[in-house]
């Protein structure tokens, strides 16, 4: 993130367990629909973050979610 806005990353989220798993559903361009699709959560990248690396703990926004 290098222009300072907060990002919302369409992503895919899976429980396993009692833990959760985040995974970016790919390109996230505003004329990619098939990402928003795809995806059941929003990440969401503060301002200030740069980037995201893999295990580290984010917010999420869920879509669709059930609790099967």
């Amino acid at each position: 993130n290098t222009d300072g806005r907060r990002i919302f990353a369409r992503a895919t989220v899976r429980r396993e367990g009692h833990r959760y798993f985040a995974r970016t559903t790919g390109p996230q361009g505003s004329g990619i629909l098939t990402s928003m699709a795809r995806a059941n959560g929003l990440v969401i990248v503060p301002e200030e973050v740069k980037a995201v690396k893999e295990g580290e703990t984010v917010q999420v926004i869920m879509l669709d979610w059930s609790e099967e």
